[in-house]
């Protein structure tokens, strides 16, 4: 073999070797100063520190965490896109959700959220992914079980994230079948004021994780016996709240009880970081485990991470299967009520949902 030849060869080897080693980037874009984004972080670390390679490739993380101010989110977006991320697992929350899916729109950087769920972001083909249900279909769930089970009932909507609290608690009141008043608590003690003369026999708050316990001890003050029930996003405060307040109090989730495998890396994120995960944890391991697979199937190219998200497929993922169509839009296999009981959560029933495409 010719001299030239050996350095070719070498060459070759070499570039082959510079390719292996170069990291795929993944970006993260979320708003730690949320309950929600400070979970999401933890997570996503936890996730690479336990992987980081996929198909022999390391796997870098670039992180942005902007404010919720939609300019610093549109900037933090583009800064990713600028520094050759693959994908972005971002919005914790809608109001996030309603910018990034419109640059992911725009760029076509395909954009996988952690939690957002206004309906604004439905059924359209925007390059941005969801595992969560949207707030149209949530909505449609709970009404249809508190309209079976009571004759009055009361909707709260938090001041916070209203792109979700607003658009949920409009979903509720448009599908109840029973009398219904939906207060927003922009004006808390107006709204705690309305709901003492209104006495509904049951409440859905629709609040922020850090509002819950505080808005649950007025309702309870405020009205006579009354069942409380919270949307998902409540459930996130549980492991650092305690007292009678919390006692029957009751959700309508999406989410079940974790898979066992599941279960072990969330053990193993409270060992290490001493924080109690919950949905936003399961949420993102499930995320980044879809992305590895499409990572190993077709590459790190934007384009054909996108092709291979836009068709629809089921998923398994920390509670189950779930099923995301061509939008990027979710539907979850069933819907569960938990009830706290002497300081735990329990799972009380769980529902078939009819969208959900079996054989899919």
């Amino acid at each position: 073999m010719t001299v030239g030849a050996l350095a070719l060869l070498a060459a070759l080897a070499l570039g082959v070797y510079s390719w292996s080693r170069r990291p795929i980037r993944i970006g993260l874009l979320v708003s730690p100063s949320t309950a929600l984004g400070h979970e999401a972080t933890l997570a996503v670390r936890y996730y690479l520190d336990a992987h980081p390679q996929v198909g022999g490739r390391p796997v870098e993380l670039v992180v942005r965490t902007p404010s919720l101010n939609p300019d610093e989110q549109r900037a933090a977006f583009r800064e990713l896109e600028r520094a050759g991320v693959s994908l972005i697992v971002g919005a914790a929350v809608s109001q996030a959700g309603v910018v990034q899916a419109a640059e992911s729109a725009r760029s076509g950087l395909p954009t996988f959220s952690v939690s957002a769920s206004t309906a604004a972001l439905s059924s359209k083909s925007d390059a941005f992914y969801r595992l969560v249900v949207d707030t149209t279909a949530c909505g449609s769930a709970a009404a249809k079980f508190l309209s079976s089970r009571y004759r009055r009932v009361a909707i709260l909507t938090g001041a916070s994230n209203r792109a979700y609290t607003e658009a949920f608690g409009a979903a509720i009141e448009d599908a109840l079948a029973v009398e219904r008043r939906r207060l927003s608590l922009g004006d808390e003690d107006a709204a705690i004021a309305a709901l003492g003369e209104f006495q509904p026999d049951a409440v859905f708050a629709i609040v922020s994780p850090s509002d819950l316990l505080r808005v649950v001890g007025r309702v309870r003050a405020t009205t006579r016996e009354v069942t409380i029930f919270s949307s998902d996003c409540g459930m996130i405060a549980l492991p650092t709240y305690s007292g009678q307040n919390l006692e029957d109090l009751r959700f309508i989730s999406q989410n079940g009880v974790p898979l066992p495998r599941y279960a072990e890396q969330l053990e193993g994120l409270t060992e290490r970081s001493d924080h109690k995960p919950a949905h936003t944890a399961a949420y993102c391991l499930s995320i980044m485990e879809l992305i590895y697979q499409g990572l190993r199937e077709v590459g790190e190219g934007r384009a054909a991470l996108k092709a291979w998200l836009d068709q629809p497929r089921t998923y398994d993922y920390a509670y189950g299967r779930v099923y995301i169509d061509g939008t990027g839009d979710a539907i979850r296999e069933r819907w569960h009520l938990f009830r706290v009981h002497e300081g735990q959560l329990t799972l009380v029933e769980s529902l078939p949902d009819e969208r959900f495409p079996e054989g899919r």
